[in-house]
């Protein structure tokens, strides 16, 4: 992605969505009440001051602020649509895809306006892009593919999850909630600073240490097993796409 456009309203749509957020689990994102979306409209305002310093035009701000108007319509639907019956809870991962689908058409049509009409000149040059770059990339292979991963693959976890409370019970050693999470988040961030430098082959080693580290849980646990290797292909998909889209085709 060259649009340094595009790539600013994406940071925020992923700080207002994902990161400034109270919680994020899926349900959560169906009952979200308007405090929850003027937090997600927050970034949007800091990049409206950052490009008031620049040459501004008033007419901007209404296809900045345009996301998170939308942002608070779609909630809006969503909960009086879960609230009727309308949907269900297994209609969540598909909720989820359209919800941030739209939001993603939306921000493009925006970026493609604003960037047409000048906007954000001074951080078009060289440092300004790989700036946003970068800060897309990172931020894109944090909680937000966790989010993903949990939503529309998290049935995955039921049995894996089972089997963990059952050892549990056996007094078996228990690993701390939420540290897998965490752990991927970092597996995701080397990984990625590995394809930043052209290393792509160093990918492995992440690999190897950490099913070196569940290697007796792998063993032991067929389920785990599969939804480790599902996890693991996730990891690796989400960071070598959002690579691609950011950076393009390595040289």
């Amino acid at each position: 992605m060259t649009n340094t456009v595009l790539l600013a309203l994406l940071v925020c749509h992923l700080l207002g969505d994902f990161y400034f957020q109270p919680s994020r689990s899926s349900r959560f994102n169906l009952v979200r009440r308007v405090p929850h979306n003027l937090i997600y409209a927050l970034p949007y305002a800091v990049l409206l001051i950052y490009l008031a310093f620049g040459s501004f035009d008033s007419s901007v701000a209404l296809f900045v602020l345009a996301p998170a108007a939308l942002r608070l319509m779609v909630d809006t639907f969503k909960r009086w649509s879960f609230g009727e019956g309308l949907f269900k809870e297994k209609h969540v991962p598909a909720v989820f895809v359209a919800d941030q689908l739209l939001l993603l058409v939306v921000i493009l049509m925006v970026a493609n306006h604003l960037h047409g009409a000048g906007a954000m000149q001074r951080a078009a040059d060289e440092n300004g892009l790989l700036f946003w770059r970068l800060a897309f990339f990172t931020l894109a292979l944090g909680k937000p593919t966790n989010i993903v991963f949990t939503t529309l693959l998290g049935r995955f976890a039921e049995g894996a999850t089972a089997e963990k409370a059952a050892g549990d019970a056996d007094g078996r050693p228990r690993t701390e909630d939420g540290a897998g999470a965490v752990v991927g988040i970092l597996e995701r961030l080397v990984m990625g600073a590995f394809a930043c430098i052209g290393q792509f082959a160093a990918m492995g080693i992440i690999m190897a240490a950490k099913t070196l580290a569940r290697y007796s849980r792998i063993s032991e646990s067929p389920r785990f097993a599969e939804y480790y290797l599902i996890g693991t292909l996730h990891s690796i998909l989400a960071v070598i796409i959002l690579f691609l889209l950011t950076f393009g085709w390595p040289h």
